[in-house]
């Protein structure tokens, strides 16, 4: 008998039947299927409750039946991991238009809206890259303070912010621009730059450093600094 695999078709499974696939790949008989399906749904409900299980509450979970319950927290760590991967955009920043280049080129596909973060040093030089959220900004912001806590933990001059469009337009909306600006004065006071926002599309992209998106706050910046030098 023929099993499809095909990723659409499991993208489109809810969230028991992703588990029911699994729990039918040990050869359980319907019975313990049923039994495991139950005691994970009673235990988190949710696959959010899994997420947010105490330490404690996931070892009391994974001890009522060790082989097969340790095995599914290391297929959803390597669901996870994957998600997680970012293709690597290496070197020094020069410009938005090479690097807006580059990450349509990483971008294109994702089926899910991303927010990537770039951490650079003082010579503009990329020294890490991070995924800081999957799935819409528009009903799931990214909190702020994950940025500048990444941006810290590297000793970050400045950073970079990508999202993409999985419509394929890039065209930013209102609170692409809002988020974007509040991001760059959260970061302004610990020192450090956000040098762009880029909104990646299916095969364009849009600077919000080009677009003037900052202009206000960089005028403001100049301001206040030449008053500090009076």
């Amino acid at each position: 008998m023929m099993v499809q695999t095909n990723r659409a078709l499991v993208s489109q499974l809810q969230d028991y039947e992703l588990l029911q696939r699994y729990f039918q790949a040990h050869e359980l008989s319907k019975v313990d299927q049923a039994s495991e399906l139950k005691a994970f749904l009673d235990e988190f409900n949710s696959l959010e409750g899994f997420k947010h299980a105490a330490t404690d509450r996931m070892n009391v979970y994974v001890n009522g039946h060790v082989r097969v319950r340790q095995g599914l927290l290391a297929a959803i760590e390597f669901g996870e991991r994957v998600a997680r991967t970012v293709p690597k955009i290496q070197g020094r920043v020069i410009g938005s238009q090479n690097f807006g280049n580059e990450l349509i080129k990483a971008m294109r596909g994702l089926e899910q809206e991303q927010l990537w973060l770039f951490s650079l040093d003082t010579r503009h030089q990329i020294i890490a890259t991070d995924v800081i959220h999957i799935g819409s900004l528009r009903t799931c912001p990214f909190h702020i303070r994950d940025v500048i806590r990444k941006a810290l933990k590297y000793n970050a001059q400045s950073i970079i912010l990508a999202h993409n469009h999985p419509s394929g337009q890039s065209e930013p909306s209102e609170k692409d621009l809002r988020l974007s600006k509040e991001m760059a004065k959260a970061a302004d006071l610990f020192e450090i730059a956000l040098l762009d926002s880029f909104i990646v599309g299916a095969d364009d992209y849009t600077s919000l450093r080009e677009e003037g998106a900052f202009s206000v706050f960089d005028e403001l910046k100049e301001l206040e600094t030449n008053m500090k030098l009076k």
